[in-house]
């Protein structure tokens, strides 16, 4: 059968095949079946078919954000064709290192900086891991970054300023841009973030490593139940015999998850033990099954748990740091919520940040 007699739909789907054979990246693979003859490209071009390039759209970048914020009238074909243009142009640009550095220091800033980066910063507001792989993966937006804000010429003008005097920037939008997107992207240590609180100059940013946080938690849940009887465990304290029913804990310092100055918790196989200073008993909260029939049957008593404690380990964590979330979700549920750091007081802005969790399957 000749090629020019393939069905729109078959040619179509195998376009989408050519364009998305890697998810990063503009749609290259499709340029060798636009070449293929003058009828392909009139069936398959940007221009005659925003069907197919608003799929590829969807395929290379996240989608569900902006059509739950904006909904399906702004996210017609012919908007996601605009785009997928414009997010290819300037995923080259940011990839070639373009206008983050200076030709010289006298010279004027380009407006297309702006631009760059307000789109960068709303592609990563309507992040669901696509739009961060572009940036990260295809465009090496922390390199661009990093010469943004470090070279000697970098766009930012940071390190003029680091040399006159060890001071900061003045604050712009564009500025304020690329400061988000360095910590959407890169994430400076927390140590460095110490250094800041305590007044330091922009040198100490001069000299930070950037990391990206990705961790391992391995958590077990606890509850106190309403009802039960005194139990006859090891407690504590020899003096006092364990419960799990009774008042929950007092509430106390926020920074450190709440738990009243000096309580003394301990984990057993059964569950953890805790006693707060100036109270007789000490409260068992029992460990929540991980397992699903055993949860069925516990799921009996959820009705009268009262409060829950949550203990683990991290993997490759630095620091001391509060996590207050929600589980989102059905039985694949995740785990998300803000987190904050514990060297800032409580009656001042800390360093902070949202964190998402999901189960290792």
């Amino acid at each position: 059968m000749p090629l020019d007699t393939v069905p729109q739909e078959v040619l179509e789907h195998i376009a989408l095949f050519a364009a998305t054979q890697t998810n990063l990246g503009p749609p290259s693979g499709l340029i060798p079946l636009l070449l293929t003859s003058r009828q392909f490209y009139a069936r398959l071009s940007i221009h005659t078919n925003h069907h197919l390039y608003a799929c590829i759209f969807a395929v290379k970048f996240d989608t569900r954000a902006v059509q739950r914020r904006l909904g399906s009238a702004c996210t017609t074909p012919v908007v996601l064709v605009a785009e997928l243009q414009r997010r290819c142009v300037h995923l080259k640009l940011i990839r070639t290192r373009s206008e983050a550095i200076l030709k010289t220091t006298e010279a004027p800033d380009s407006p297309l900086v702006h631009q760059l980066l307000s789109h960068a910063y709303l592609m990563m507001l309507e992040n669901e891991g696509q739009n961060e792989r572009q940036l990260l993966q295809y465009a090496e937006m922390g390199g661009w970054l990093r010469d943004y804000w470090f070279h000697d010429r970098g766009a930012s003008r940071a390190a003029a300023h680091f040399l006159d005097g060890d001071t900061w920037v003045p604050d712009t939008d564009t500025r304020a841009l690329a400061m988000w997107l360095f910590w959407f992207l890169l994430e400076p240590e927390f140590t460095s973030y110490a250094h800041l609180l305590a007044g330091a100059g922009p040198s100490i940013v001069q000299r930070s490593m950037s990391v990206r946080h990705r961790q391992t938690w391995k958590l077990r849940e606890h509850h106190l139940l309403c009802q039960g009887t005194k139990d006859s465990m090891e407690s504590l304290d020899a003096s006092k015999s364990a419960v799990e029913t009774g008042a929950p804990l007092d509430p106390g310092d926020p920074l450190r998850s709440f738990f009243p100055a000096g309580t003394q918790i301990r984990e057993t196989a059964e569950g953890i033990l805790v006693l707060q200073p100036n109270r007789e008993e000490v409260l068992n909260y029992r460990r929540a099954p991980s397992r699903r029939d055993e949860f069925l049957e516990h799921k009996k008593e959820m009705d009268v748990v009262q409060d829950v404690i949550v203990v683990g380990e991290v993997d490759g964590d630095r620091g001391k740091w509060l996590y207050r979330g929600y589980i989102v979700g059905d039985k694949n549920a995740n785990y998300s919520g803000r987190w904050r750091d514990t060297l800032t007081p409580v009656d001042i802005q800390g360093y902070e940040g949202c964190f998402a969790m999901s189960r290792r399957r």
